[in-house]
């Protein structure tokens, strides 16, 4: 049973997070011909002042930011993933599985 973990800064609108969940649960369907109702997708909201990217947290970072300029812990950030290394926080996913237990 593919079981996929993502964790993202917190902020994104709730229909956004129901539009990767049916994103990345079709894509583990496709690429692993696994039986819908067997996959597992679990994101995980971490908050601003909980995510920290070189020693400096989210909250900390867009405090720091100029009014009107969207960090990353704020709805309307665009693509998962688009951090840069050492500035941005980037969203994570990975794919787990227990061995022994794939269709």
């Amino acid at each position: 049973m593919p079981l996929v973990q993502i964790s993202l800064a917190a902020g994104r609108p709730p229909g956004q997070i129901r539009d990767l969940i049916s994103e990345v649960h079709d894509a583990v369907v496709r690429a692993t011909g696994t039986d819908p109702a067997r996959v597992r997708v679990l994101v995980q909201e971490i908050p601003p002042a909980h995510w920290a990217a070189g020693g400096v947290t989210l909250a900390e970072r867009d405090a720091s930011r100029p009014a009107g300029t969207a960090g990353a812990g704020t709805a309307g950030t665009g693509t998962a993933g688009t951090g840069t290394a050492g500035t941005e926080a980037p969203d994570t996913a990975h794919t787990a599985h227990t061995p022994g237990t794939e269709e």
